[in-house]
């Protein structure tokens, strides 16, 4: 039988050989830190030198407590002796979205761009992939975008969008869409409730004026106005009632400012109505005028020759 290599060398030239190894992997890991720019090399140096004569791991999750976050990041990903006395799983990889990711033990993920090394994402993981709550950040001013649930890595369940701190949307999610039902919101006013279909308006809903009044209800596919349809003017009073098509009036009939009749086949049929048009004039076409083209009847969805027709001279407007 064999004798294997090592066991026919004497005692004193293994030790040699590990302490050889070991100063090279210690070397390894100084190289791959010292390739991380922004952060100071002597100290991170300092710290992985430290930990190398520090036996306790409550001494060491101490040390580490203390650092700053870049070079908690750095020390991770780049060396094996710390993730495993700190009892973390480090995973790191670069993607299309340039992305460093750190997952702990107990299920807890953080992800940081490549470059700044600014926090983008923190929550549960499982299976690889984000799993439970969680949180994604806006990388220019590190506030939260978006909070909620997520089911293998995508938003699933309840959550919430912000938009510059402002909640933009708070409501049901799907396969990373929305889905289910939910609110809009524009400065923290209430413009929008009803329902989702992959990422859609689909289904009844709701609008609003910016004081809170109900400007619109009626029934919505692929994210326009396609149904029973209800309009209200700032005042409460109903201004048309009938079907939209594709976002457009269909048919049916209004009450409002500037037109008194019928719809039908999307066009206004029969009633009183007035038609204005904008006029830019001025350097740049900055000066904007509003002036009335028609005042008069229609009929069978045209203009009656009776009504006022205004002839505009622009020159005099």
């Amino acid at each position: 039988m064999g004798i294997s290599s090592d066991k026919k060398l004497p005692k004193e030239q293994k030790e040699k050989n590990i302490n050889e190894e070991t100063k090279s992997n210690s070397n390894s890991d100084n190289k791959n830190i010292k390739k991380e720019k922004g952060v100071e090399k002597p100290k991170i140096i300092e710290v992985v030198n430290l930990i190398k004569t520090v036996k306790s791991q409550n001494i060491i999750k101490n040390i580490f407590s203390c650092l700053e976050e870049n070079i908690k990041l750095i020390l991770i990903l780049h060396n094996k002796k710390f993730q495993n006395l700190l009892e973390f799983d480090s995973d790191y990889y670069k993607n299309k979205s340039g992305k460093e990711r750190i997952i702990e033990k107990n299920g807890i993920c953080k992800e940081y761009t490549l470059k700044e090394k600014k926090l983008i994402f923190e929550g549960e993981f499982k299976n690889g992939k984000k799993n439970g709550k969680g949180k994604e950040f806006n990388i220019y001013n590190g506030g939260v975008s978006f909070e909620g649930t997520y089911v293998n890595g995508k938003r699933s369940g309840k959550g919430k969008e912000y938009d510059c701190c402002y909640l933009k949307f708070d409501g049901e999610f799907l396969n990373g869409k929305r889905h289910g039902k939910g609110k809009e919101f524009k400065f923290h006013d209430l413009k929008f409730e009803g329902e989702y279909l992959r990422g859609k308006k689909n289904g009844k809903g709701k609008e609003y004026y910016y004081d809170g009044k109900l400007e619109l209800e009626g029934e919505y596919k692929d994210d326009k106005l396609n149904g029973k349809v209800k309009t209200y003017n700032v005042k409460g009073k109903l201004e048309f009632e009938g079907e939209y098509k594709n976002g457009k009036k269909w048919k049916g009939k209004e009450n409002g400012e500037y037109f008194k009749g019928e719809y039908l086949n999307g066009i206004k049929w029969n009633g009183k109505g007035k038609e204005y048009k904008s006029v830019y004039r001025g350097p740049c076409c900055t000066d904007c005028r509003t002036i009335l083209v028609f005042d008069g009847k229609y009929i069978n969805g045209k203009k009656k020759e009776k009504g006022k027709f205004m002839i505009m001279n622009l020159k005099n407007i």
